[in-house]
């Protein structure tokens, strides 16, 4: 009797357990977002994240008014082309390029020109690939690297080395506008209206930095030569093509979007008002930002996992995935 007591108890405190972690916290993220700004659950990083909560996540300020009253403006009256943008160094990154040139043209059913600028290691299989996905493959030659190439950036991949070939989107002039994304990111819902925004509009990373994952770009001969010209000497603060730009465009030319056009998935479990975006469905592009990745992901212990990883964003990933790729087997 007293084994059977025992048992129930610990069967009892076991489901509480799993309400408590899996159920109420969904119960209070999709019912406490009536407030501008959440509370953030880590008291340490309160600050930063107030400040993440009020620039990432700012109401649109470009409506419907504002649209109509610049409809006849130089930024607003482009008639196109335009273009979606992403990048791909090699081959280590195919499978979430396909991906996301996939969601594109599935997810956003643009009409629009996606193009993939190619480094010569990608290769053939790759590139025909990507074309019959939808994407119009461009080789490009690669900017090298203006930092020392350290210990730490060889150890992270040829792909870090190679970010500042991105700079050649400049070069695309064919186009009015361009939107650049970066293949770690997925577009869940149609986003063509980005082609109304004003040059270098992003997302506000932490540290009040534009994130160059998603941006937009009006492409000009003369600021890529003139990019070409002062990049191997200007400053960045990451040593990357974000801190690059950031410097380049400056405060003063930076226009900012609401954050449901680059939602960085690192900021998931430390806001709620992020996490809100994802609950109400108004989340037009997942950004799987840090080292861990949907299409490299193990059940591994790793020090980045626990702040990086969401089954539902990753889900939805994956199921794109095989979805592309049934598309490619048709194609065989």
């Amino acid at each position: 009797m007293n084994r059977r007591l025992l048992f129930i108890s610990v069967a009892f405190c076991w489901c509480i357990g799993l309400t408590y972690f899996f159920i109420i916290p969904e119960w209070s993220s999709s019912s406490s977002h009536t407030n501008s700004k959440d509370a953030v659950v880590d008291n340490n990083n309160s600050q930063e994240l107030e400040a993440v909560d009020e620039t990432l996540f700012h109401t649109d300020t470009y409506n419907n008014d504002t649209k109509a009253n610049n409809i006849n403006s130089e930024l607003t009256a482009l008639a196109g082309p335009f273009a979606y943008v992403t990048f791909l160094c090699d081959d280590a990154m195919a499978e979430a390029t396909q991906v996301l040139v996939h969601s594109l043209v599935v997810n956003a059913r643009t009409k629009h020109d996606i193009i993939v600028l190619v480094l010569p290691p990608v290769s053939q299989t790759v590139r025909e690939q990507l074309e019959y996905l939808g994407a119009r493959i461009i080789e490009i030659e690669k900017i090298n690297y203006p930092w020392k190439e350290t210990e730490a950036v060889v150890k992270e991949g040829y792909n870090k080395a190679c970010r500042y070939s991105k700079l050649h989107l400049w070069n695309l002039t064919k186009y009015q506008k361009v939107v650049f994304l970066d293949a770690d990111t997925l577009v869940v819902q149609g986003i063509d209206e980005l082609f109304q925004r004003p040059q270098f509009s992003g997302a506000i990373d932490a540290g009040g930095v534009v994130n160059t994952g998603v941006f937009v770009a009006q492409p000009s001969k003369e600021i890529f030569r003139n990019m070409l010209d002062i990049y191997e000497k200007a400053p960045s603060y990451n040593r990357g093509d974000q801190g690059f730009l950031n410097w380049y465009f400056n405060q003063s030319s930076v226009h900012v979007l609401p954050g449901y056009y680059n939602l960085m998935i690192k900021f998931m479990h430390f806001s709620n008002l992020v996490a809100s975006h994802v609950y109400r469905n108004t989340v037009k592009i997942v950004h799987f930002t840090s080292e861990i990745k949907p299409w490299n992901f193990y059940y591994l212990h790793n020090r980045e996992w626990r702040d990086n990883y969401d089954t539902y964003l990753f889900d939805k990933w994956i199921k794109t995935g095989r979805n592309m790729r049934s598309r490619l087997a048709q194609g065989k």
